[in-house]
């Protein structure tokens, strides 16, 4: 029907229009087949009626797929294949796109304070990669983009006026160096094990001196609207109230780490990213994210 209404006669006034139809997924081995007459200088869909829809030249495909297992090669030689690993992409186009598009016409990140947050990312992240990838252990395999996006979705929680994000530049810039580095130890360091976190833990605090982490940065958030300092999670952890009317596994003693883990999750539910919680069986994974949700 998509197909049908595109290449319809169009509107008056719209006849130049360019349609663009993108297709976005993995590639079936049938429907990719019958769509040969399509790309070729025919253009012409054929379908399993008998119905055949002639495309008219405003009209263009584009095929943004996971990889060409069942794409034959008449399909590939009917498109123009440009195909990208994340290995050769890296993570800067996608943290260059990000700032531009999330900061490029906003006031609350500057064109200086663009530049100030591209150096960080610029200097410490692939220190941050190299130590990761030489002997530390994830229980769960994560990619440098994935942890990098991860990265990305805690400043974009953080860096909001209604956080507490405001001030001068002088202000700005150093609650900006804070949050990345917090940023930093959960975007990228979360998915280590608890070994793993106190080798990154000495990575992170030589990386963001100027900081002053406390103590273990894994122990230490950064108080954004009130006092622009790291402190303990022991500080934010309610003391426990026993609820007779709960069952036995829905009760939660609050604990520094559980409210660590509640604090993240809902962090990255304000701005609506996701969040995978892992790890060993009983520790609560499912208890935390049913309460905070």
């Amino acid at each position: 029907m998509l197909m049908r209404a595109a290449a319809a006669q169009p509107q008056k006034g719209f006849e130049n229009d360019r349609i663009w139809t993108v297709f976005d997924g993995p590639v079936d081995a049938l429907w990719i087949e019958n769509m040969n007459t399509v790309l070729d200088d025919n253009q012409t869909l054929c379908l399993s009626n008998g119905q055949r829809i002639k495309l008219r030249k405003e009209m263009n495909m584009l095929f943004e797929v996971q990889d060409l297992q069942e794409a034959s090669p008449a399909t590939v030689s009917r498109c123009g294949m440009v195909y990208l690993t994340a290995e050769e992409m890296g993570w800067r186009p996608f943290v260059q796109s990000w700032i531009k598009k999330q900061y490029g016409n906003c006031a609350i990140l500057g064109k200086e304070l663009q530049e100030h947050l591209w150096d960080l990312f610029e200097h410490t992240v692939d220190i941050g990669f190299e130590r990761i990838r030489t002997g530390l252990k994830e229980p769960i395999k994560t990619t440098n983009l994935q942890q990098v996006k991860g990265l990305c979705a805690f400043l974009q929680a953080f860096l909001d006026p209604e956080k507490g994000f405001k001030g001068d530049e002088k202000q700005k810039k150093k609650d900006l160096e804070c949050l990345f580095a917090f940023s930093y130890a959960w975007g990228l360091g979360a998915s280590l094990d608890a070994k793993g976190k106190d080798v990154f833990d000495s990575t992170v605090r030589d990386q963001f001196k100027a900081c002053q982490f406390p103590g273990v940065a894994f122990n230490y958030f950064y108080d954004l609207k009130k006092d622009k300092c790291f402190k303990e999670w022991s500080t934010k952890v309610d003391a426990f109230v026993f609820d007779k009317n709960l069952q036995y596994f829905e009760l939660i003693v609050p604990t520094e780490t559980t409210y660590a883990h509640r604090y993240c999750l809902e962090t990255l539910l304000a701005v609506e990213k996701p969040c995978f919680f892992t790890g060993d069986s009983g520790v609560g994974k499912s208890v935390i994210v049913s309460n905070t949700l």
